[in-house]
C-alpha cells in the first residue's frame, strides 16, 4: 500500500455510514455507467469518498472494500491513470463548455487499463449552462463502462434536466465526536483545547474545523 490517500478503505471515512451504505448498494447492483451525485455540506468527505470509490472500482483485485494497492491500476497515480479523469474549477469561478468537452474527449481516448472508466467532476454546480447541457447530452447517450461521480454542496444550482439524470447520495454534517477524531488524526500536534474551541464554529465540516485549528 502506498501513501496515496485515495488508496484508503472507505471504512476510514467518518460519519457517513448511510451515504457509504447507499453507494455500496448502488455499485453492488452492477452500475458501470451513468452518474452519481455526492452532495452535502463542504468538508464532510464527498470528494474523499469519490476518490476512494474510484480507486476501489479501478482496482483489479479489491479486498474487503479497499483497493489492493498492488495491481497496475493501484500502482498508477490517479493523476496519471488513463481511465480516471478529473475536472475541477481550480481558481476559476465556473467550469465552461470547453473544459467539459475536453474531459469527455479524454474518456473516449482511455486505454482501459481497468474495466471501467471514471470521470470525477468536483464543484459541479459551477458548470455554466452550456457546459451542463454538454454533460447532459453525454448522460443521455451513455457510453458503456463510463461512470461519472459528481460532487457538490449545492445541487439546487444544477440544471433540473441534469439533476434528474443523477443518482443522488446525501452526505450529512459530521458530529462533534467525528470532527474531533478527524482533527486528532489530521492534526496530531494540535492541542486538544484548540480543537474543542473550534468545534462549535465548524458547522459539522471537517474542512472548516481544520482551517480553524490551523488559524493562529
Amino acid at each position: 500500500m502506498t501513501g496515496d490517500p485515495s488508496l484508503s478503505a472507505l471504512s476510514s471515512i467518518r460519519g457517513q455510514d448511510r451515504a457509504l451504505a447507499r453507494l455500496s448498494r448502488i455499485l453492488a447492483g452492477g452500475l458501470r455507467s451513468g452518474a452519481v451525485l455526492l452532495w452535502g455540506p463542504e468538508g464532510v468527505g464527498k470528494r474523499t469518498t469519490a476518490l476512494a470509490l474510484s480507486r476501489r472500482i479501478l482496482c483489479a483485485e479489491p479486498q474487503e472494500g479497499a483497493p489492493c494497492g498492488r495491481c497496475l491500476s493501484c500502482r498508477t497515480p490517479l493523476a496519471a491513470h488513463p481511465d480516471f479523469h478529473l475536472l475541477e474549477p481550480g481558481e476559476t469561478q465556473s467550469i465552461g463548455i470547453d473544459a467539459v468537452r475536453e474531459l469527455l474527449r479524454g474518456t473516449l481516448e482511455s486505454s482501459l487499463v481497468s474495466p471501467v472508466r471514471i470521470a470525477l467532476l468536483d464543484e459541479v454546480h459551477r458548470l455554466t449552462p452550456e457546459a451542463s447541457n454538454s454533460l447532459l447530452k453525454s448522460l443521455e447517450e451513455p457510453s458503456d463502462n463510463l461512470l461519472f461521480f459528481l460532487v457538490s454542496p449545492s445541487p439546487d444550482r444544477l440544471l433540473p434536466t441534469l439533476l434528474s439524470r443523477l443518482l443522488k447520495v446525501r452526505f450529512l454534517p459530521l458530529s462533534d465526536g467525528d470532527l474531533a477524531a478527524v482533527a486528532r488524526e489530521r492534526r496530531p500536534e494540535s492541542p486538544p483545547e484548540a480543537i474543542e474551541r473550534a468545534l462549535p464554529l465548524s458547522g459539522g465540516s471537517a474542512g472548516r474545523l481544520l482551517g480553524l485549528v490551523d488559524s493562529p
